[in-house]
């Protein structure tokens, strides 16, 4: 029996198949709410779009596209060609010449995914118009991107007739019905004149269009997205991934996991007056987090030093627990990529500290290194790729863009991550570093994936936002009254606020370099952290500093590399820990996130929640008197917050 290739190393049939198998269990495992559409409708959808994404590898202008790279010696499918053979002898004989021939007139009558994203209508009829025409979109554009829904986007116009025409000559409609039989489809030329009909209906379209308009629902774009990302997974695994079970649904994380991590890390040492604070904050966060779990929106509100990391990472993994439906994937946002590594390095030695597989953690932004292995199985680079562009793993780390972006975009590549962003615990930890201009779209966008996909989302920070327009619905998890919050703020005398400088308006740079030399000089056995406004400043103050004092200083900014940027944040907070002396000179790159703690920190002006945040880098552990925060001045500060 002959066979229609998909692939140089596997026929149409099998691949398929092969992505039936895989967007199958994908979708098996979600839950969705009674308000979104229902499951049925969604696997019907699904299966359409497995079975119809490729139709037009069904033409011969294609199949000898892909013959032509099967032929090539440098892969290693000798055993399939051998397979083969007949059908690959039986079209050279009949069919390639023809082929070549027109090919060499219209090389693009060899794309396949546009004549298969109309034919879908033959088999799918959908009560709601809308979603034929949404599965008409990912078809079509299952290699690309998705465009804006217009006229256009639909309509057959008479070039478009006519070059589908042209396909529909040389596609082999018998081969290809061999592999739909049996999940009861029908494709036949005869479909073509019906299906051209209604694509060619100026008015049709429109009318379609101007009720999705008219509905004012948000269904159809998380219906869009959630449905596209399947088939995306689906059609990258069966190519990418060659052991396919490493595609599996999520697991549970141990319920233990963070406490028994803080009794070995933590057990033995003597407890400082901080460390009691922290336990009663983590304690009362793990019980809320528990009796509102039916709730979908939480946060974390304490002071920097406050141990917000590891009550965020408890309090998902007790939620996860507690939601029986399915394992929902932990998906922990941070805005920067030195904080990133920071953090990933922490959920990787706890994994590590307790026995359970790391390879379970990936790490996922531009400059991430790929894990090697899943579990017990070595990856090859595509599966690794796959994995972690794909957010696979049980818990993710990576940033806002990478969140955002895959949520508010038509980018292929971006979209396939969305349906792991459903049923799914989210962590935003500082929170306040998002653009207040972007909170009504995250706020609408948040409430809808909660709504349809029963979506969790916990905001951490010491200096929370209002994103949502309504602040009751978010739970505050260290206490849901705010009462005891307002406590954690209170009772905590580590800083004081040194507004000396700041009153004497803004300030010179040589200047403000004179007034911190000296400062440091008469304090030899203090810490520092200088923050400045812009890079240009910072290299100024670092290369005086530089010049004039004996030890040498530290410098952090965005034009250092970040590789290397993660390296002196490293060598910073191991000085830190063992109190040593050091001088930091560095720019907002250390406000949010990053664990160092210095005795005196300048700052220069800047908005509250940024004064806050900086703040948090000084006397974060208590252990060495009162820290100062000194503000000044040096009028750069309109240059980034005005």
């Amino acid at each position: 029996m002959m066979h229609l290739l998909s692939h140089p190393d596997r026929t149409l049939e099998t691949h398929l198949n092969s992505c039936d198998s895989i967007s199958k269990q994908l979708l098996e495992t979600k839950v969705m709410t009674d308000l979104f559409f229902e499951k049925a409708m969604l696997e019907e959808m699904r299966t359409i779009l497995v079975y119809f994404h490729d139709f037009g590898k069904a033409t011969d202008y294609f199949q000898h596209r892909i013959i032509i790279a099967t032929e090539d010696e440098n892969i290693d499918n000798k055993d399939f060609r051998k397979e083969h053979q007949s059908f690959l002898e039986w079209f050279k004989k009949e069919k390639r010449n023809k082929a070549e021939e027109e090919l060499s007139f219209d090389y693009t009558l060899s794309r396949h995914s546009a004549i298969g994203s109309y034919f879908q209508f033959s088999n799918y009829s959908n009560k709601d118009e809308i979603l034929e025409f949404i599965a008409l979109q990912i078809i079509k554009c299952h290699h690309g991107n998705l465009p804006d829904y217009h006229r256009a986007a639909f309509l057959i116009d008479e070039n478009g007739s006519s070059f589908f025409e042209k396909q529909l000559e040389r596609t082999d409609f018998n081969l290809y019905q061999n592999i739909i039989n049996p999940f009861g489809f029908e494709i036949a030329r005869s479909q073509w004149n019906t299906i051209l009909s209604r694509y060619q209906d100026d008015y049709e379209i429109e009318e379609v269009l101007e009720n999705l308009v008219k509905k004012k629902t948000y269904k159809y774009f998380f219906a869009q997205h959630f449905m596209f990302s399947f088939l995306l997974s689906a059609d990258k695994g069966d190519v990418k991934v060659d052991n396919k079970d490493i595609i599996k649904p999520n697991k549970y994380i141990p319920i233990e996991t963070i406490s028994k991590y803080k009794e070995l890390e933590f057990g033995g040492k003597p407890k400082k007056a901080i460390d009691e604070i922290r336990e009663k904050a983590y304690q009362d966060i793990a019980k809320n987090i528990l009796q509102y779990s039916n709730e979908n929106f939480f946060s974390i509100t304490l002071p920097t030093g406050m141990g917000k990391t590891l009550s965020a990472y408890n309090a998902s993994i007790l939620l996860q627990n507690q939601l029986k439906e399915t394992a929902y994937r932990i998906i922990y946002c941070l805005p920067f990529t030195s904080v990133i590594d920071q953090n990933e390095a922490i959920i990787t030695e706890i994994f590590n500290k307790n026995g359970w597989d790391e390879t379970q953690i990936a790490k996922n932004h531009y400059l991430a290194r790929l894990k090697e292995k899943y579990g017990d199985d070595e990856l090859t680079c595509q599966e690794a790729e796959y994995l972690t562009e794909g957010w696979e793993q049980e818990f993710i780390v990576t940033t806002f863009v990478q969140l955002l972006e895959s949520i508010f975009t038509n980018k292929n590549k971006r979209i396939r991550k969305f349906h792991n962003m459903t049923n799914a615990i989210i962590l935003l930890d500082e929170v306040q570093s998002i653009s207040p201009k972007y909170y009504p779209l995250i706020e609408t966008t948040f409430m809808k994936m909660a709504e349809y996909f029963n979506t969790k989302f916990i905001f951490i920070t010491a200096t929370q936002p209002i994103i949502f327009s309504d602040p009751t619905k978010v739970i505050e998890l260290t206490d849901p009254t705010k009462i005891l919050t307002k406590g954690y703020f209170e009772n905590l005398e580590r800083i004081e606020l040194d507004k000396s400088i700041l009153v004497k308006g803004k300030i010179e740079i040589e200047d403000f370099c004179d007034i911190l030399f000296e400062d440091v000089k008469a304090n030899p056995e203090k810490s520092f952290l200088i923050i400045c406004n812009t890079i240009k400043q910072s290299q100024d103050i670092y290369k005086f500093l530089n010049e004039k004092l004996d030890i040498e200083p530290y410098y952090l900014s965005s034009s250092i590399l970040p590789t290397f940027r993660g390296k002196i944040i490293k060598a910073v907070q191991n000085n830190t820990k063992k109190r040593i002396r050091q001088i930091i000179v560095s720019t907002q790159v250390v406000e949010a996130g990053v664990d160092i703690d210095l005795d005196i920190v300048y700052r220069d002006l800047a908005p509250l929640d940024s004064i806050n945040q900086s703040a948090g880098r000084c006397n974060r552990n208590g252990v060495n008197g009162t820290g100062k925060v000194k503000l000044f001045n040096s009028g750069k500060g309109k240059l980034l917050y005005i």
